[in-house]
């Protein structure tokens, strides 16, 4: 993964080591990755049972970056479980609210 180097000063300024920021940055994609396939599981429980563009996300075997089965992997899970308990759970997942902007203004994950 690459790091900025400015960034990577910054941080090192502060008292990280260069390792240290790449775990940083990729603890930080990691959880951007979890919560796109969060929104993606509640979308696809909200298309239920009509389907839509999350539900054909989900029901892909596609195993490109981004794809449903890619998240799955990213984070060791069984694409076919995570499935199956999603199903299990749509209407749980229905109710989820999900603000529409809860973005860091400062450009950060």
């Amino acid at each position: 993964m690459e790091v900025d180097v400015k960034y990577r000063y910054e941080m090192e300024d502060d008292g990280y080591s260069q390792n240290q920021v790449v775990d940083i940055e990729y603890d930080r994609c990691k959880v951007l990755w979890a919560n796109v396939l969060r929104v993606g599981l509640i979308d696809a429980a909200k298309e239920f049972p009509s389907g839509g563009r999350a539900t054909r996300w989900l029901n892909s075997d596609d195993s490109s970056v981004g794809s449903f089965v890619w998240c799955c992997e990213l984070f060791d899970w069984c694409p076919d479980q995570v499935r199956s308990k999603a199903r299990m759970n749509y209407r749980e997942l229905r109710k989820t609210n999900i603000p529409a902007d809860k973005g860091d203004t400062n450009g950060n994950c």
